[in-house]
């Protein structure tokens, strides 16, 4: 059997494409001016007494995350990774940011004087640039910057194997969920239902956690391990039960992991997993189009999507995206890296503990009472906030243990690796991508899932967010085996 391929990066998409230059500059200039739009026309008078220079910083982070990202443009190469870093600290810290500080509100209704405002600000600043080092870094490693090395690739019994144990636990998730109605109803009603069986209690979520971990995770890593192999096998797509399990997954994603009772960051997580994943959008417009869908999607379309969420949205359905950004606790970022700036300032930094409680996340409560709380649940005790699951962004994480190193260091660590996850991501698909007899390996997966969640993770708090792309990333590798050198 010939082996099939997957063209490289840029490959069917220059017919038509405009130079790095002027693309570069006009999505420079639509990023800044999209901020004036929303935000800025919209408010009659200005009610906030912020200095000029807290008002420059908040139009530096915008201007900083909108250039990195007319980069990415510039360059032409699907840097999933990097652009969702960039695009997610472009909309929650830059826009949002912008409007807290035009009208001198913020989601937690809490004071940020203005020397709070601007070492928050600078916090953020200081995190650009250790993720901005780390990725030249990266950048600059010989072993990255080469030819494909054989890694892992995809097993086609696993993957099947995955597939056919995501549709078979679909039931099983569906009842411990509370049956299809609960399903379409909203997430309140799912939370509520994990609350009554136990799943979810006053010792944690942790089983609750793990049940969505498995149940969602398994037909989702499944489906997506499918759709690889039937794209890029020419035997599997003449098989009828590889027809069958990926109708089956298909049909067992539209129930599991629906829009209308989920969490939508795990929703855009299978959208955009997708999305990253079509060959016709490696080149530069398909790169210009993921990156407007982005911001527009999270700056117009998420806040809308409350409506599914819970019986009495926060902000009625006719609210401007800016009233979103300045009374919806998705938005509070910004003001939740100020919050434990000013809780380190009375009570002193974690020491480590914080991410002792990340690194552990999978221990039950009820194994040990002393685990450390997620930063956010921290966050709304210290502020006698009533939403305890609150936010708790990488630049929080960092803080909240080891002040500005802490920050320093985990916006550089994830740097490295998201920078390298980018850099293989690259080889592997100028490489040719997909080789011999059809077999694909697993990075052009995990960088993909991972950009996809990776909103996830930066916007916290880390401890909530590990389990499922642990369970995620888990799977994937479970999925392939070591690749064979080609004859």
């Amino acid at each position: 059997m010939s082996a099939d391929r997957i063209a490289p990066v840029g490959a069917g998409v220059a017919r038509g494409d405009t130079s790095p230059a002027i693309s570069a500059i006009q999505m420079f200039v639509g990023l800044i001016v999209l901020p004036v739009l929303i935000v800025v026309l919209p408010i009659d008078s200005t009610s906030s007494d912020r200095t000029y220079i807290i008002v420059i910083l908040q139009w530096g982070i915008i201007g900083y995350s909108g250039w990195r990202l007319a980069q990415i443009v510039w360059l032409a190469e699907p840097r999933w990774v990097a652009l969702s870093f960039w695009a997610f600290s472009y909309v929650w810290l830059g826009v949002a940011g912008l409007a807290q500080v035009m009208y001198g509100k913020n989601p937690l209704l809490t004071l940020i004087d203005d020397d709070l405002a601007l070492r928050q600000m600078l916090v953020i600043l200081l995190g650009f640039i250790a993720y901005d080092v780390a990725t030249y870094v990266v950048r600059q490693s010989p072993r990255l910057r080469g030819v494909a090395q054989p890694g892992r690739e995809l097993a086609i019994k696993r993957v099947v194997s995955v597939g056919a144990v995501g549709v078979l636990i679909t039931p099983l998730t569906i009842s411990a969920l509370g049956g299809v109605e609960t399903l379409f109803s909203n997430r309140e009603a799912i939370n509520q239902q994990l609350t009554s069986t136990g799943l979810y209690g006053p010792s944690g979520k942790a089983a609750g956690g793990l049940v969505l971990a498995f149940g969602q995770g398994l037909p989702f890593v499944g489906l997506v391990g499918l759709v690889w192999i039937f794209c890029s096998n020419s035997r599997a797509r003449k098989s009828v039960s590889v027809w069958v399990l990926l109708a089956a997954l298909v049909f067992s994603n539209l129930l599991i992991n629906n829009p209308i009772s989920n969490a939508r960051y795990w929703f855009f997580t299978i959208v955009l997993t997708f999305v990253f994943s079509v060959t016709r959008l490696q080149g530069r417009p398909g790169i210009v189009g993921v990156i407007i869908a982005y911001v527009l999607a999270a700056t117009l379309a998420f806040p809308y999507l409350d409506a599914f969420r819970y019986d009495r949205p926060v902000a009625s359905p006719g609210s401007s995206p800016a009233e979103f950004f300045v009374r919806k606790t998705d938005y509070g970022a910004v003001t939740d890296i100020g919050l434990v700036i000013r809780l380190t300032d009375r009570e002193g930094f974690q020491g480590g503990w914080q991410m002792l409680g990340v690194a552990t996340f999978w221990v039950p409560r009820a194994l040990w009472s002393e685990k450390p709380e997620n930063t956010g649940l921290l966050i709304a005790r210290d502020t006698n906030f009533p939403n305890e699951n609150l936010d708790s962004p990488l630049w929080a994480e960092g803080f909240i243990d080891f002040g500005w190193l802490g920050v320093a260091l985990v916006l550089g660590l994830f740097g490295l690796v998201s920078a390298s996850l980018d850099q293989r991501y690259l080889v592997a698909r100028r490489g040719g991508a997909v080789v011999v007899g059809g077999a694909v390996p697993v990075i052009l997966i995990v960088a993909p899932v991972f950009a996809a969640y990776e909103a996830i993770l930066i916007r916290g708090s880390l401890l909530q967010a590990m389990s499922r792309i642990v369970v995620v990333i888990g799977v994937l590798w479970f999925m392939s085996r070591r690749a064979r050198a080609p004859s």
